[in-house]
């Protein structure tokens, strides 16, 4: 007579195809509930006059790109459901700060900017862990602080710019403008500065632990070494405007633009 039923390889087959089955239908689902989670959204400020721009994220990235345009256009994308990002304008300031909008929340995940505003804007833009990248501005001033991660400041020219990080590289490229000031500084990473060739600036440059700062053609019989190379002190031209360079650990590069 036929046996008609499973054979006993086949019946053990049949809870394993179920059990792999549940887990990718759960592994779906939890990919599925992250995308439902991020929330995106925009927002857009009519500007009127000169605009200076506050950002404190915690942790994300921040871009900003200049434009010949007369509004701010922001994009906003937050990982987390609970965090609240509330940008609010007082007297052509736009502050967005994500410490004041979420009292008493110790990780409000990553909350990531993409903004494009009029090109002579003035920027304070920090974050914790994330990069931050600037292009296309020429405002007063530029400041970017961050705690882990990089920051490139792509064709910026300003008078005033301060750029600080702890565990990151930092790229400048830009112009030094008459009379500006110029610091920028970390603690692990490589600083690299992409200046024009007709520059003339004053030099402070320290990199203690590295030694190595390389100057390219902006080398001068004015620069002096100090510490065995710890530190390079001296102006190139005429010594126009005021750079201040640190870097603990990493190298210091000047190229020319």
């Amino acid at each position: 007579m036929r046996n008609n039923f499973p054979s006993t390889r086949a019946s053990a087959l049949i809870p394993r195809a179920a059990f792999a089955f549940a887990i990718i239908s759960i592994l779906g689902i939890g990919s599925r509930l992250d995308i439902l989670a991020q929330r995106n959204f925009s927002k857009i400020y009519p500007v009127r006059q000169s605009i200076e721009l506050r950002l404190n994220n915690w942790s994300g990235q921040i871009e900003v790109q200049g434009c010949e345009c007369s509004d701010i256009r922001m994009k906003i994308t937050i990982d987390s459901k609970g965090t609240k990002v509330n940008p609010e304008m007082v007297n052509g300031v736009l502050m967005v700060d994500l410490g004041r909008d979420n009292p008493g929340v110790a990780d409000v995940g990553d909350v990531n900017f993409l903004i494009r505003l009029p090109s002579n804007a003035s920027l304070d833009l920090m974050t914790r862990v994330g990069n931050v990248k600037v292009s296309d501005i020429h405002g007063a001033t530029v400041r970017a602080r961050v705690t882990e991660g990089d920051i490139n400041l792509l064709n910026v020219n300003t008078s005033s710019l301060i750029a600080e990080d702890k565990t990151g590289g930092i790229f400048f490229d830009g112009e030094l403008q008459r009379n500006g000031s110029y610091k920028f500084s970390t603690f692990e990473g490589d600083i690299t500065l992409r200046i024009p060739a007709y520059s003339t600036f004053h030099l402070e440059a320290s990199a203690p632990n590295s030694r190595s700062i390389t100057l390219g053609n902006f080398a001068s019989a004015a620069m002096n070494s100090l510490g065995g190379g710890r530190k390079l002190s001296g102006t190139v031209g005429d010594g126009q405007a005021t750079v201040n360079v640190m870097n603990f650990r990493g190298r210091i590069s000047f190229l020319e633009r």
